[in-house]
């Protein structure tokens, strides 16, 4: 049998970033979390984000059977994932010519889902949102609402063009449905872990 080998598109997010620096907190401890348990299980799997031009390598292993691959895309510079829509192709582009025919494809975030969104085609895709646009603009200014029109829409995409979508709790899933008009039938509810080496009550 195949070997079952998973791509995690996480443009913005360094799995392996250190927390406290630009962008790095829960979304990339979620994403090097699953990769080891995946890993651990038996799923090859291969965290593709941007390289921002710091001092690390191209290939860096996250456990044995999970490593990062930091694509030279855009500026060899942080860029707030609010900017990052420009250099999405290019990132998709590079995410390509090292995917294999039968990878599943699990983004994350409204960025991951516009790479996955060029990639899908004959492949299998999972989206875990983190946050949702559309309910983030409920707190915002009017004026602040434009810079969530390319987020909005490729939430929306995922929505639809997924197969599974994981949400954390059931209020994201019932915002899904409402706010998105996703078929419930594609989400799945599945509550962040806690490491319960580190955490207890």
């Amino acid at each position: 049998m195949p070997e079952l080998r998973v791509a995690m598109l996480t443009p913005h997010g360094d799995p392996l970033g250190r927390i406290g620096e630009p962008e790095i907190g829960g979304q990339c401890v979620y994403i090097r979390d699953l990769a080891v348990h995946l890993a651990r299980a038996g799923v090859a799997v291969t965290a593709f984000t941007r390289d921002r031009g710091e001092v690390k390598p191209a290939s860096e292993e996250i456990c044995p059977g999970a490593v990062v691959r930091r694509l030279p895309v855009g500026p060899r510079s942080f860029v707030p994932k609010e900017e990052l829509e420009p250099y999405l192709g290019a990132f998709a582009d590079g995410v390509a010519q090292e995917l294999g025919r039968d990878d599943v494809l699990h983004s994350h975030f409204w960025d991951g889902a516009f790479v996955a969104g060029m990639l899908k085609e004959g492949r299998r895709w999972l989206h875990t949102s983190h946050s949702l646009g559309k309910r983030k603009l409920a707190a915002l200014p009017e004026a602040e609402h434009g810079q969530y029109a390319g987020r909005i829409r490729a939430e929306t995409m995922a929505g639809d063009a997924c197969d599974v979508l994981i949400a954390s709790t059931r209020v994201e899933r019932d915002d899904l449905v409402a706010l998105y008009g996703v078929e419930p039938g594609k989400i799945e509810v599945v509550p962040p872990g806690v490491d319960t080496a580190r955490f207890s009550p």
